[in-house]
């Protein structure tokens, strides 16, 4: 690890004791520092390696260009090697210490998000991912963590829980952005991703309003906002198309996203599991309607990049809509813990069955990248999406899934990794299966 002078790492300094290393350092004007050749630290990450190399030729050529260019100057450029890419932390334990932040953001329509959110659909559900109540508290602390390190986007929906817990992710979310302790900044930058479920008795637009809307009957909050505390959404999506089962139905869907725009209860709107024809078409008819389409979330992953997934980029790229990915962890079998004989209990196991016999090579290369960069697998897989201009959504439940889901922020594979990953991906005889709700 490269230690600062306070015993800790420079990136996010854990194990230090002392934080105003900067502030010293700055203080070294000496005649020596300021013609000396600049070295860069050895450290885990950076040794013998062609970044340390590039990075010291170029600090060389800016003292020997730029006479002007002193000790501060020289020490600020080292400095701003602090990031993730250069941390030499265990990979699960750098996000979220003192001075992390994410240092990006992208635009997703009116709305300024980092590179990453996080999404809760494990939040209330005891079927696929075994949630309990007794989890909240850590839950909360989840969010909290998200909250101050940057990270604003949480992408719920109105289906979300099952049973009875129907509607517990929106309920949990509205509870911790009420009890989130932070600065008011922060917390008035949260920008929330719901989705309203196409429901066949959702057959008028005065449904999903209805379904939006703020309304309290008790003791249960009706309508997202309800549930959400809120006044106003960040993005309300249809979480399907009808266009496979019920077509008929879809143009009052349509015009349901129109309704909650134009009446304020979203700043923007967003569809869900839409392919590329479809849509086009819903593009096409907001933008009579004068509403932008602001995203689309579909499957997205090294395991789910098909021909279509490629297309649905490719529009959105066309059309300036952001695509947010779901599952980019492939429900789990891009994390590296599991393998053919080692799958999940329950519905989940039956479908790693299946896939994961043919993903030994894609895993292969997942670790060994990871390995060379000193981070997870389940970071590369992550990072994977947002080097392909995605806005990736992993699940969180735990505080450990959220700390090592950071660590895929502030760096970037290079353009060979990204293109050794695809490579890998497309050896695998099947990849994951389409959602059923995904239309053509």
């Amino acid at each position: 690890m490269w230690e600062s002078p306070g015993g800790g790492c420079v990136t996010c300094q854990h194990g230090s004791s002392m934080y105003d290393w900067q502030a010293r350092v700055a203080k070294r004007r000496t005649t020596r520092e300021r013609n000396s050749d600049p070295k860069i630290p050895s450290h885990a990450r950076t040794e013998n390696s062609d970044e340390r190399r590039a990075t010291s030729v170029e600090l060389r050529a800016s003292s020997v260009t730029g006479s002007s260019i002193g000790a501060r100057e020289l020490w600020r450029e080292r400095w701003d090697l602090r990031s993730s890419r250069f941390c030499g932390c265990p990979a699960d334990r750098c996000a979220g210490r003192w001075g992390w932040r994410v240092q990006q953001q992208v635009k997703m329509g009116p709305l300024t998000v980092a590179p990453m959110g996080f999404g809760t659909w494990a939040w209330g559900n005891q079927l696929l991912w075994n949630y309990e109540p007794s989890m909240d508290a850590e839950l909360q602390q989840v969010f909290d963590l998200a909250v101050e390190s940057g990270v604003n986007l949480f992408d719920t929906a109105d289906s979300y829980g099952t049973g009875t817990l129907n509607g517990r992710s929106e309920l949990l979310l509205g509870r911790f952005i009420r009890d989130f302790q932070g600065s008011e900044s922060k917390k008035n930058r949260i920008a929330i991703a719901t989705k309203f479920a196409a429901y066949p008795w959702r057959l008028t637009p005065g449904q999903i309003v209805k379904a939006c809307k703020y309304a309290r009957h008790f003791p249960i909050a009706v309508g997202s906002l309800g549930r959400l505390q809120l006044d106003q959404l960040g993005i309300g999506q249809l979480h399907w198309s009808a266009a496979n089962y019920a077509p008929f139905q879809e143009r009052a869907l349509w015009d349901g996203l129109v309704a909650v725009y134009q009446e304020g209860l979203v700043k923007a709107v967003g569809v869900s599991n839409y392919g590329p024809k479809q849509l086009t078409r819903v593009h096409s008819y907001l933008e009579k309607k004068g509403v932008p389409l602001s995203a689309v979330q579909i499957q997205f992953s090294l395991i789910s990049y098909g021909p279509d997934q490629k297309e649905v980029k490719a529009i959105c790229d066309d059309l300036g809509i952001k695509l947010i990915a779901y599952s980019p962890l492939g429900l789990g079998m891009l994390t590296g813990k599991y393998s053919a004989s080692n799958v999940p209990s329950g519905p989940r196991g039956a479908l790693f069955k299946q896939i994961l016999p043919g993903l030994e090579n894609l895993q292969s290369v997942l670790a060994s990248i990871a390995k060379r960069r000193n981070k997870s697998v389940s970071q590369v897989a992550i990072n994977w999406c947002i080097c392909k201009g995605a806005v990736p959504i992993p699940g969180v439940k735990s505080l450990s899934q959220a700390r090592d889901n950071l660590g895929a922020l502030n760096w970037r594979l290079s353009a060979q990794e990204v293109a050794r990953l695809e490579e890998a991906a497309a050896t695998a005889p099947r990849g994951m299966i389409q959602n059923i709700f995904q239309t053509s």
